[in-house]
């Protein structure tokens, strides 16, 4: 997914760009797993979660960077949540080719990624003919994550991102979806960061 290379069903890793196609194969990459997608359910406006407030503390020492969806703030309703979101970094604007009102292309301009809305649809709502604007939210949360450069989507929601196979079938695209704790003890297995909690 990171450089839309086309892989033998057999690999683990992207041939040009190492990127992984199993949990295990993140071991073997050269990326360093930094930038995290959080979706809704993980604005821990009250700090209750500690595998997000692990996460929080690594961003906060420079170990990670959390995004969120611009889609996001239409999901929040309490004060509380709805600041937190505020205050986590939105994706970045990506430049298309060919779409005028961009900024120019320049340095630190991130391309797009591919649209991947019709099989994100497909994986995530298989059996549904029209998507509530819920599910239409979940769907853009991942869009954004993937055309944006994201490394890894968190979520607690398990029932729309990964059960039922979810999780699978969007790692045989690249994108990885974890829970909060899954994230973090695999960021300790990758980076021996347990006891270095920020």
């Amino acid at each position: 997914m990171k450089c839309g290379e086309e892989n033998p069903a057999e690999a683990t890793l992207c041939s040009r760009c190492t990127w992984p196609f199993s949990v295990d194969a993140w071991h073997k990459t050269t990326i360093k797993l930094r930038k995290v997608t959080i979706d809704t359910s993980c604005i821990n406006a009250k700090g209750r979660n500690a595998d997000l407030n692990r996460l929080e503390r690594l961003a906060e020492a420079g170990k990670l960077l959390i995004q969120r969806a611009d889609v996001m703030l239409e999901e929040l309703d309490s004060i509380e949540r709805v600041a937190k979101a505020h205050n986590t970094e939105p994706h970045p604007e990506p430049w298309l080719l060919g779409i005028t009102g961009r900024s120019e292309l320049g340095m630190t301009t991130h391309l797009g990624g591919p649209d991947l809305s019709d099989p994100l649809r497909d994986i995530l709502f298989p059996s549904t003919k029209r998507l509530s604007p819920n599910q239409e939210r979940d769907v853009e949360h991942l869009r954004s994550h993937v055309s944006t450069g994201g490394d890894v989507f968190v979520s607690l929601n398990t029932r729309d991102f990964i059960a039922r196979g979810k999780q699978a079938a969007l790692s045989g695209l690249g994108i990885w979806v974890f829970t909060p704790g899954t994230l973090v003890s695999l960021l300790d297995e990758l980076y021996g960061w347990k006891h270095a909690d920020a």
